[in-house]
């Protein structure tokens, strides 16, 4: 026959298989292979069971057992696109069903210990990139413990260099399954159980940080607002070692669960609370406010209050880098022109800090940040970023801050008064005491 007819009859059976809406039956797939008859023997330039196990909208188990019983040999035939995946990888990456993953594992089980192109295996891929159920990551966990231990390299291209990472499959499952960088929108709910899962079978991989930022799973897991029990899964299973580990950057998970990310990162206030009790019970003088309220990203408003009026503590801490400052003189100095509801919910927690001078010669209070030179540029945006908002921000800001401070001064002076500087004798006698 005509190569042109060929390739026709081909193109109407990958028409079929690759058919979402509805998908193929297993009738329609029996009457297409007989109409083609013998010429099904030529349809080799493409893998039809790659191309069933990559349309996730074939549940129905027995196609892919026909294709199999059809074309035996293509359990073990590598795809020849930059993958190089056999059928388990690419039913894995678009989140098959159990039954599906199920026929591809008993026809071949030694899929199972293959990687295909850059280093993964079946288990690795359906963590990464499928919105997988936790039956079918549970299955393939039980088909090969070791698995769940093993590596997952990934190939990093760039202008730099080209190199191989690797990380551990809790950390993968972490990033990928709940946290910002998930490939796929449909969410089976199980990203959490998934988690808590890997984590049990493989608790050493708690304490083995990753080789980009040197965080470990925790940290993870408190950037990618993971539920509360999940966190707390982690913390029990992880210890103290890792409530305290710090990244690149110094940051511990409690400073990643108050940070505020921007999009659908939003701080998790149960979250926040509980890495709060368990950090504070360990080390009390963890500089939570000061650490966050610098750097590339801040502190959310919500995390603030929060810390504020349940730990006001943290409130009074003074930091260590030789200025001697409190919480709200970096909110002042960092965030000028959008720091109203931050400096509120500060001075609410405890007002005599409007007071507090730092302990640098220049002994500014949080009033005189605000008014110096030394300001930085707003790291928390508002909806309307032109100057007169900014201008607006920063005055109300101001006058907060005049207001509490007159207050904080009549009641030390006993009568009303407009000064905005503290004898220094009634500063050392009723002020600093509060803060030490």
């Amino acid at each position: 026959m005509p190569l042109r007819a060929c390739e026709k009859y081909e193109k109407l059976v990958e028409d079929l298989i690759l058919r979402k809406e509805p998908p193929p039956t297993l009738e329609e797939v029996r009457v297409c292979f007989k109409r083609v008859g013998l010429l099904i023997g030529t349809l080799s330039r493409k893998n039809l069971l790659h191309m069933a196990c990559r349309n996730r909208h074939i549940t129905d188990a027995s196609i892919v057992t026909f294709l199999i019983r059809k074309r035996p040999w293509s359990l073990r035939l590598v795809d020849d696109d930059d993958m190089g995946e056999l059928p388990l990888h690419a039913a894995c990456r678009v989140g098959a069903s159990l039954s599906v993953i199920r026929v591809l594992v008993h026809n071949y089980p030694g899929a199972l210990r293959r990687r295909c192109r850059g280093g993964p295996l079946p288990l690795h891929v359906a963590v990464k990139w499928s919105s997988t159920s936790l039956q079918t990551i549970q299955f393939l966990h039980e088909q090969y413990p070791s698995a769940i231990q093993k590596p997952f390299y990934a190939q990093q291209h760039n202008a730099q260099n080209n190199s191989t990472t690797h990380s551990s499959l809790l950390h993968v499952a972490i990033r990928y399954q709940c946290g910002p960088y998930r490939f796929r929108e449909e969410d089976t709910g199980d990203g959490d159980a998934i988690v808590q899962y890997i984590a049990k079978m493989y608790p050493q991989a708690l304490l083995i940080p990753s080789q980009d930022n040197h965080r470990l799973p925790l940290h993870a897991a408190c950037h990618g607002r993971y539920s509360v029990e999940t966190i707390r899964c982690l913390i029990q299973l992880g210890g103290p070692k890792s409530l305290l580990w710090r990244d690149k950057n110094g940051r511990t998970p409690l400073h990643l669960a108050v940070c505020s990310w921007g999009g659908n990162c939003k701080s998790n206030m149960e979250v926040v609370d509980c890495l709060m009790q368990e950090t504070a019970l360990l080390a009390p003088t963890v500089m939570i406010l000061q650490d966050c309220l610098q750097g590339q990203y801040t502190a959310s408003l919500e995390a603030v209050q929060l810390l504020a009026q349940k730990y006001p503590q943290v409130v009074t801490q003074l930091d260590d880098d030789q200025r001697g400052e409190l919480p709200l003189h970096a909110v002042c100095r960092l965030q000028p022109f959008h720091c109203l509801q931050y400096v509120q919910a500060l001075v609410q927690a405890f007002p005599m800090t409007v007071l507090q001078p730092s302990s640098r010669s220049d002994g500014m209070t949080p009033l005189d940040v605000l008014n110096s030179d030394s300001v930085q540029p707003k790291l928390v945006h508002g909806d309307d970023d032109d100057d007169n908002n900014d201008n607006y921000g920063c005055e109300a800001t101001r006058q907060f801050l005049q207001e509490c401070m007159r207050a904080r001064y009549a009641d030390l002076l006993g009568q009303s008064t407009d000064l905005l500087v503290v004898p220094r004798h009634l500063l050392m006698e009723h002020v600093v005491p509060f803060l030490i």
